[in-house]
C-alpha cells in the first residue's frame, strides 16, 4: 500500500515549456517559462473523481494497493 495526501498536486505529463528571451543590461539573456496554454497541475483527489475506477479513501490521505 502506498499513502499518498488528498491535497498533493501532480501534472499527467511533463509541462510544456517554451525559452523566452530578454535584454538585461546590454546581454542576451535566455528563461525557460511555462506555455501560456499549459494546464493547471490537478490534486489527487479531483484525479480520483475522475477516473472510471473508484479508490478507497481515508479523511486524511489516499491509499492505494500497488503490486509486485
Amino acid at each position: 500500500m502506498v499513502s499518498v495526501p488528498y491535497d498533493i498536486s501532480f501534472l499527467l505529463r511533463p509541462p510544456v515549456t517554451k525559452t523566452h528571451e530578454y535584454i538585461y543590461n546590454g546581454e542576451v539573456r535566455s528563461e525557460t517559462v511555462l506555455a501560456e496554454n499549459e494546464k493547471q497541475p490537478l490534486t489527487f483527489e479531483q484525479f480520483t473523481k475522475k477516473t472510471s475506477q473508484p479508490f478507497p479513501v481515508q479523511t486524511d490521505s489516499i491509499r492505494i494497493k500497488m503490486s509486485g
